[in-house]
């Protein structure tokens, strides 16, 4: 009903590709067909979810018959992976404005031969460029309403900011999320850690131990037989915290019996007591942090001491929580610390000696996939911009949440759970390599997923303010 844009695929036998505006659909229509297939959007539905569209005016296909979808109504362009579910935001995706990242019911999109993306952006009265994150050996034909051909070739490989592949490479475990009990497979995994020296360590919790990668391989050496989260020091120590034994111990290297440094006086509310704790993390100055989940609190504990309650109870306001998950403690920031508040659907940030939080990312007490929300969030690190890097484990992605947003951009993973390798499956924990690369603990399909880079963020001034992930072609 009322289609606005048109893509035929010469590539493909001369495959019609209809931006079906007001159904709020893309239809595919293979050469002589009497009737067409949705293959984006849902039929009389409209919304901003992503595997929705609301108005789409225009689409074009690249030769891996990915779709690019002008989402006009949602002031947003998509990317539509070959039998996807669901798109990921390229470019906008917020509120419409007149800010250099936003737009205001943007009507068309081309690439030119570098692999720019170009958007008419209607009502702003300009043409916006995001400038392509990668290289692509392959050419690109389009031809939209009113007609174009445009080769792509010669990609950059810098950008405003870092992106990463949309596909992933299982380095530990089967791609097909296959479990089992032998050196190259895990069951479970929850945890991982990764050392200077681009050492991974995976907890393999239904395994019941720890499995240490030396870079690259794909063979893992069992170091400790013991299940719940990993941390460990400068000097090679392993922290494990044991949530069922409420203690955290110690793993000096070559030693086959921990000793423990947290904990281990039964479950309890008391100061030397823990009570299921589910998050770790280790300092440079060896001071342990944890987040003792079943209490609802964040607590330090020193050399020798017994713990200190640093904040927190049960509840929704900003100075408690509701079965925190994740900690991740900024250094660089004065021991600002991020929270992983799992049932709260939120990111808490506080400042150190402060008597309250604020969150930062998701929406309190909201379960949802829209970019602004997240649901039951497992863990979360942040870079050296303050960038956060969230679990987002119900949703099924890895969400990247830029200093001071309210939305957040999926660098890994869809809110489509599966196998394949822009997929997966209830994903709880994440680290960054010294590559930068995305490695993601993909629990249920019993694998860890590596995302490489494809560009790093530009450190010298000038070019564009936002380069949204994946615009390059694939």
């Amino acid at each position: 009903m009322y289609p606005t844009g048109l893509f035929i695929d010469t590539s493909d036998s001369n495959t019609l590709y209809v931006a079906d505006n007001s159904n709020h659909r893309i239809q595919m229509w293979l050469s002589g067909a009497i009737s067409g297939k949705t293959v984006a959007g849902l039929t009389g539905y409209y919304g901003n979810g992503l595997n929705q569209l609301w108005y789409p005016e225009a689409v074009m296909v690249d030769n891996n018959q990915n779709m690019y979808i002008v989402d006009y109504w949602n002031n947003r362009i998509l990317k539509w992976m070959i039998g996807a579910y669901s798109g990921i935001i390229i470019a906008n995706g917020i509120d419409l404005d007149t800010q250099s990242f936003q737009f205001q019911y943007p009507a068309n999109i081309n690439f030119d031969s570098s692999g720019s993306l170009f958007v008419t952006d209607t009502y702003n009265s300009r043409i916006q460029k995001f400038v392509c994150s990668c290289h692509v050996s392959t050419n690109l034909s389009t031809t939209i309403v009113p007609s174009m051909t445009t080769p792509a070739s010669n990609l950059n490989t810098s950008c405003s900011m870092t992106t990463w592949h949309s596909n992933a490479t299982a380095i530990v475990g089967s791609s097909l999320g296959l479990p089992d009990y032998t050196s190259t497979s895990l069951l479970h995994p929850y945890d991982i850690f990764i050392d200077k020296n681009n050492m991974l360590y995976v907890l393999d919790s239904l395994n019941y131990r720890v499995q240490r990668f030396q870079s690259s391989s794909t063979i893992g050496t069992t170091v400790i037989n013991v299940m719940s989260a990993i941390s460990v020091d400068i000097s090679g120590n392993i922290y494990i915290l044991e949530s069922e034994n409420n203690r955290v111990t110690k793993w000096k290297p070559g030693i086959t019996n921990g000793m423990i440094v947290a904990g281990g006086n039964g479950n309890g509310v008391s100061d030397n007591q823990l009570n299921n704790p589910y998050g770790i993390f280790i300092d440079s100055k060896l001071i342990i942090w944890i987040a003792d989940t079943g209490n609802n609190r964040i607590v330090r504990w020193e050399t020798n001491s017994t713990g200190i309650i640093v904040c927190g109870s049960y509840g929704t306001e900003a100075n408690q929580f509701n079965h925190p998950t994740g900690i991740f403690v900024d250094e660089n920031d004065g021991n600002t610390f991020y929270v992983a508040d799992n049932y709260n659907h939120r990111i808490q940030m506080w400042s150190s000696g402060a008597i309250s939080g604020k969150t930062v990312a998701g929406q309190t007490g909201l379960c949802r996939n829209e970019l602004q929300q997240l649901c039951n969030p497992s863990s979360v690190i942040a870079d050296n911009y303050r960038n956060l890097y969230i679990a987002d484990t119900y949703n099924n992605r890895i969400m990247l949440w830029m200093k001071g947003s309210t939305a957040g951009v999926v660098i890994g993973g869809s809110s489509t759970l599966g196998v394949l390798p822009n997929q997966l499956y209830y994903p709880y924990n994440i680290k960054l390599d010294s590559d930068g690369a995305l490695i993601v603990a993909d629990t249920e399909n019993n694998r860890i997923q590596k995302f490489s880079v494809l560009c790093y963020k530009q450190t010298t001034s000038g070019g564009i303010s936002y380069v949204s992930v994946n615009v390059c072609l694939q």
